[in-house]
């Protein structure tokens, strides 16, 4: 470990130079690159996703995964194929692919590469055991149109247990709700500040609980009165209804009121349950377009369906089938806890029921059971489970990660054209049955079914003339990128941003954008050279999904075909962009590339987060790793990795600035101000540097003081990690954390 203001006056002219970079600057590579002007700033459009489902191929394999369980609820491992019996229908199907698999690993994220031919399973060795640092998919979808305000509260500290305390470094999480509330910060992040910021917004709305006439009619009261043609409600209705009526009132013309109020009830109720499945439709939906395994938690207050409506019906069917092609595994929870009987609450407004027509039909009663039925159904027919009655709400999540932690992968071969689960979908639901065989004792949990696809309707006439095929440009394929749910792989692409405040241009963020030179194609050129080019898009959004700038740029790239083909280390090809005069408050930075020779496009996303300075507060710009090529007794040239694997054994340089730190002796002595940094896996500490105390020699704006320092990777293996940099301002007592994610291969 190097020391002392030597160090760290020339460790900040390598880095801090880098830093404040102008906007656009193109990086030096083993190849030429020519930066071409950046585009003007344009209006980002919404293009909508395309559905990349995972339960798919209608003539190859059709997949699903399975939990089998024992009468003590653990899973049971070494299964063996042919223990499976699958039926689709009725009728036995053969398990054309078999393995286990460990959910967030890198063979979860994978999934499987269909057998040729198939018919006989393929048994894979097994999967790689579970560990902390393994990366979940796992959503939060709060059904906050059918939940009390009591029970929300309860819900958002729930979720907030678990991000706190549970949630792993690699884990990726979403909290989503019908109402839209949340809004632009309703996607899949690892950032714990966006986490809290969305939990945050989960407000109270009101649903249906009863209409506004007297006396009140709970959905409760109008479903036992249409679905189980419960005649002593109605009676308790009727006469509630008369005695608050004039003396005109009519029995037959106040069950006439009564009936027609009910059915109000019921369609504004329906109207609400579509709501909520619609969204939850269109969450698992978008949620195919990633790979691997999905938990979702449905946490809701319950509600009730109709058997007279179809479109509750279809509605279950749809989502089930998309949970099914997502490979979405579904756990409801009751958001009511330990439920009681509606029937037996104090606070129940309405009339006296004196003649005890209400408690002997006990509407409440019955209700509880039918508005838990469509929670139960749910997650039984997604593979998943119903966690009802129960205060317990942060330890029913844990035990439902621990049950999905672990599951069975099988595949077929659909019989018949139209067989499989294509992406169409819509038809027919295709019912699911597994045992194992010999085994009553053992629970499975599996999708139920899928809706096959719908027989084609027409047939296009012969010779019909085809639309022409729509045109895009770069910038369009880009703006598309940048716009989708989840990042595009096809190109890899990084994105490293970094907050800081400047005197002349305010809060900034630079963002490093770029790929790595062996990713790029190129075409012979003239004079033995190969010639290619980099297309590169960056925005900034605020938290309301507000576009705040955005720029375009090209980079034209040529080398010798000798280069192209292997003759030069591989390095960057990039450009850093700087959006300034930010306010305070969140943002999350979508960047994209484009290679122009094989038109493959890929993108990323980072949220960061601008503090507010304003208010005095201590605070950390971004820490902004560099790093040398190898260990030495020197300080070596040091380079910002830009969002790159770091080398094993190399040395991480980091560099930030300490903003409003006090000064001593009431402001005649210069802030004292220590800084310690730390390297976490999975929550633990890993490599630590001593403690560094900030130096103030020849700094004459104390308001924001530079400091870095490098800490030793030697000892750690390749894998994911979490830089920790805490500055302590001993005069005021208070101290600032800000994190940096890298990866070491």
């Amino acid at each position: 470990m190097l020391n002392g203001h030597s160090f760290t006056r020339r460790l900040l002219a390598i880095i801090l130079a880098l830093t404040f970079a102008p906007c656009a600057r193109a990086r030096q590579q083993p190849v030429g690159v020519q930066k071409s002007s950046p585009v003007a700033p344009q209006e980002l459009k919404k293009t909508p996703a395309q559905d990349e489902e995972v339960l798919q191929v209608t003539t190859e394999l059709v997949q699903i995964a399975a939990t089998v369980f024992d009468a003590k609820g653990r899973f049971v491992e070494d299964l063996r194929p042919e223990q499976f019996e699958l039926k689709v229908d009725g009728r036995a199907v053969a398990v054309s692919f078999f393995e286990r698999v460990a959910a967030g690993t890198p063979r979860d994220r994978g999934r499987i590469a269909p057998p040729a031919g198939g018919g006989r399973a393929n048994v894979s060795a097994p999967a790689e055991p579970v560990s902390d640092d393994a990366g979940r998919t796992i959503y939060f979808f709060v059904d906050d149109q059918h939940m009390t305000p009591q029970s929300l509260a309860r819900v958002r500290q729930a979720i907030l247990i678990f991000v706190e305390n549970s949630m792993g470094e690699r884990d990726e999480v979403a909290v989503a709700s019908p109402t839209g509330q949340i809004g632009f910060l309703q996607q899949l992040t690892d950032d714990k500040t966006v986490l809290r910021a969305a939990i945050s917004r989960l407000a109270s709305v009101r649903g249906i609980v009863a209409d506004a006439e007297r006396p009140p009619i709970r959905i409760e009261e109008a479903h036992a009165v249409v679905e189980q043609n419960n005649r002593s409600v109605l009676d308790y209705l009727v006469n509630e209804t008369i005695k608050d009526s004039p003396a005109s009132m009519t029995r037959a013309l106040a069950e006439t009121l009564v009936l027609s109020r009910v059915n109000d009830v019921l369609r504004a109720a329906a109207q609400l349950n579509r709501t909520t499945l619609l969204t939850l439709l269109s969450l698992l939906r978008a949620s195919s377009g990633r790979g691997g395994r999905k938990i979702v938690f449905f946490v809701s207050e319950g509600f009730m369906l109709q058997s007279a409506n179809a479109d509750d019906r279809d509605m279950m069917q749809r989502v089930t089938d998309a949970a099914a092609r997502a490979d979405a595994v579904l756990y409801a929870l009751d958001a009511r806890g330990l439920a009681t009987n509606p029937d037996f609450q104090a606070a129940r407004a309405g009339g006296f029921d004196a003649g005890g027509l209400l408690a002997n039909a006990s509407p409440g009663a019955e209700g509880l059971a039918r508005s838990q039925e469509p929670l139960r159904q749910l997650a039984a027919d997604t593979g998943g489970r119903a966690l009802l009655n129960s205060n317990a709400l942060d330890k029913s999540v844990a035990a439902a990660l621990e049950e999905t932690s672990r599951y069975y992968l099988l595949a077929w071969k659909p019989e018949g054209a139209g067989a499989g689960a294509g992406a169409g979908g819509g038809g027919r639901f295709r019912k699911i049955e597994l045992k194992i065989t010999g085994r009553p004792d053992l629970t499975v949990r599996v999708h139920k079914g899928f809706l096959a696809p719908r027989a084609a309707s027409s047939v296009a006439k012969a010779g019909a003339a085809s639309p022409p095929a729509k045109t895009s440009t770069p910038q369009d394929e880009m703006r598309a990128a940048v716009s989708a749910a989840y990042a595009r792989a096809e190109l890899p692409v990084f994105a490293a941003a970094h907050y800081a405040e400047s005197a002349g241009a305010g809060a900034m963020v630079n963002v490093s954008v770029g790929v790595s030179s062996d990713a790029l194609s190129f075409k012979a050129a003239e004079g033995g050279r190969a010639a290619g080019a980099l297309d590169l898009a960056c925005f900034i959004l605020d938290d309301a999904g507000r576009q705040v700038q955005n720029y375009f740029s090209r980079l034209d790239v040529s080398a010798r075909s000798s280069v192209v083909e292997g003759g030069a280390p591989v390095r960057d090809v990039a450009q850093d962009f700087s959006f300034k005069d930010l306010k305070p408050g969140l943002y999350q930075v979508r960047a994209a590339a484009r290679d122009s020779v094989s038109g493959r496009v890929g993108s990323a996303t980072q949220w960061i987060e601008v503090p507010d300075l304003s208010r005095g507060q201590l605070a950390l710009s971004s820490p902004v790793i560099g790093v040398a090529a190898a260990a030495g007794s020197a300080i070596a040239p040091a380079t910002l990795s830009a969002g790159r694997p770091l080398a094993r054994g190399s040395r991480l340089y980091y560099s930030l600035f300490v903003y409003n730190a006090a000064r001593g002796a009431g402001g005649a002595l210069p802030p004292g101000v220590a800084v310690r940094a730390m390297v976490l896996s999975s929550g633990r500490a890993v490599a630590e540097g001593g403690e560094r105390e900030v130096p103030t020699d020849g700094i004459e704006d104390f308001s924001r003081l530079p400091f870095a320092d490098e800490l030793s990777l030697a000892v750690l293996p390749s894998g994911r990690y979490t830089l920790q940099v805490t500055a302590t301002d001993r005069v005021a007592g208070k101290s600032a954390t800000r994190l940096a994610k890298f990866t070491i291969r």
